[in-house]
């Protein structure tokens, strides 16, 4: 009834620990919720007085409702990154709900009224349903994630079960708690308590979830690492190496060189005849490729990405190893020539890629990105990353060219 059938063999590795702290996470976010209905439903029974505004139907209406519209407007502007930093955007979600509790008890410590008790039922709504959207998007994620045999429906069921198991000890430890006392000193002592457990819960469960997922900082560090030395780090020697920040989600240092499927107005600026002539060479060069590279001016400002719509995973996978093999070029060769400069126009001189030089780089490192992609996938399967997802904050923008199948 609450493990996956065939279980432990058709599920990930960190199946176990990550629902074992995710069961007692349920316990303390139940206990908090309990807590959050009896404060609104002591300030109810204070406040609901006077005009229309005052029934209770109305405010829990109004309550609800804010918090709907809000949720809308946060999947609208941030929906991307759920795939892009799914397990950071967990720990926030979990936050906006702590926050949006805290708000709810607040009830109890504001004057008794219809207005008083909307801003902070409806404000806290707002934080929790937001949170609470933020959760269930990001963790059809790790149920897939945590599906080793195709077998997500079930992994899912068996989810919903273990979290009905929780919270029916939620309910029971809130309404334990609750005979002691109503009032808001009482409530916000044990809120206090919960809550830093709960989060600090939810951040070891994001990190006992360890998933072998190409986000867009750990495949910058793998494709870069095999163009030098041809082998990639499995998942655990990368962190241990410390070259990827939160959850392999961030980069660790300033070194974010790397940009995917920008706007053409992002990348092309000044609109100066250098720039234009530059962009004619990408298109002249990825002309019958689904992907086209842009270097910057210099190999510190890195390479910008640009995708065809009918790109595939393994276009963007490629394009990246190709991408890291233009970089590396470049640095050399910008090394060579300030090494040969003897003056100051002579330096000045390093900083403006010949057009020749520009598309003999783009086009060796071309022949060298399709001879070797396949040996750099094998790499990374073989040391179990997944290759069938690329994890980057996809804003649609796509783009055509020259192109042709």
């Amino acid at each position: 009834m609450f493990l996956p059938t065939n279980y432990p063999h058709s599920v990930h590795r960190s199946y176990m620990p990550f629902h074992v702290i995710q069961f007692f996470e349920t316990v303390l976010a139940t206990v908090t919720s309990v807590l959050c209905n009896q404060a609104l439903l002591t300030s109810v029974g204070v406040s609901a007085e006077g005009s229309i505004f005052g029934a209770v139907a109305v405010q829990w209406i109004i309550k609800d409702g804010a918090g709907e519209v809000a949720k809308l407007f946060f999947i609208r502007h941030f929906s991307p990154y759920f795939d892009s930093h799914p397990k950071a955007f967990t720990l926030f979600g979990e936050v906006l709900g702590c926050l949006g509790s805290g708000l709810q008890i607040a009830t109890l410590l504001i004057a008794p009224s219809p207005a008083n008790f909307l801003i902070c039922a409806a404000g806290g709504n707002i934080f929790k349903l937001v949170g609470n959207a933020i959760w269930f998007t990001t963790h059809i994620k790790f149920v897939r994630y945590f599906s080793e045999q195709g077998n997500t429906g079930d992994v899912a069921a068996k989810d919903e079960s273990q979290a009905s198991i929780a919270q029916l000890f939620g309910y029971a430890s809130g309404i334990s708690l609750l005979t002691f006392s109503h009032t808001a000193g009482y409530l916000y002592s044990i809120f206090f308590i919960a809550v830093p457990l709960h989060l600090a819960m939810t951040t070891y469960m994001m990190r006992v979830a360890t998933f072998e997922v190409l986000t867009l900082p750990r495949m910058s560090v793998l494709a870069q690492e095999y163009v030098i030395r041809r082998q990639v780090s499995s998942l655990e020697e990368l962190d241990n190496s410390r070259r990827t920040g939160l959850f392999g989600e961030f980069y660790r240092t300033d070194d974010q060189w790397l940009n995917l499927a920008p706007r053409v107005s992002e990348v092309l600026t000044s609109g100066t005849d250098l720039e234009r002539s530059r962009w004619q060479i990408c298109v002249d060069v990825f002309k019958t490729d689904r992907y086209l590279l842009y270097p910057l001016q210099s190999p510190r400002d890195g390479v910008s990405v640009f995708f065809h719509p009918d790109a595939t995973n393994d276009d963007m996978l490629r394009s990246i190893l190709h991408a890291a093999a233009v970089r590396d070029a470049l640095h050399w060769r910008t090394l060579s020539l300030v090494g040969q400069a003897t003056g100051e126009d002579d330096i000045e001189g390093v900083t403006s890629d010949g057009a020749a030089e520009l598309r003999s780089t783009l086009m060796e490192s071309r022949k060298w990105a399709e001879s070797n992609f396949s040996l750099f996938k094998e790499a990374l399967e073989s040391r179990g990353w997944r290759t069938d997802e690329l994890c980057y904050a996809d804003h649609g923008h796509r783009v055509t060219w020259a192109h042709s199948d």
